[in-house]
């Protein structure tokens, strides 16, 4: 079973990908956040599942 502590974690730690997406998505930057991922990406969020930067960016 996965701990599901929650840790925090130093920023500075993180790939810049990571961190720039990050920023981007704070300033509702949406385009320049979406340069983080391909096509080709999964992403799940909230239980539920996107697939390519068209459905992220939906």
């Amino acid at each position: 079973m996965p701990n599901q502590h929650a840790r925090t974690i130093d920023p500075r730690t993180l790939p810049e990908t990571i961190t720039r997406h990050l920023n981007t998505h704070q300033a509702h930057d949406t385009a320049t956040a979406l340069t983080a991922f391909t096509s080709a990406t999964t992403v799940t969020d909230d239980g539920r599942t996107y697939e390519g930067t068209t459905a992220i960016r939906q």
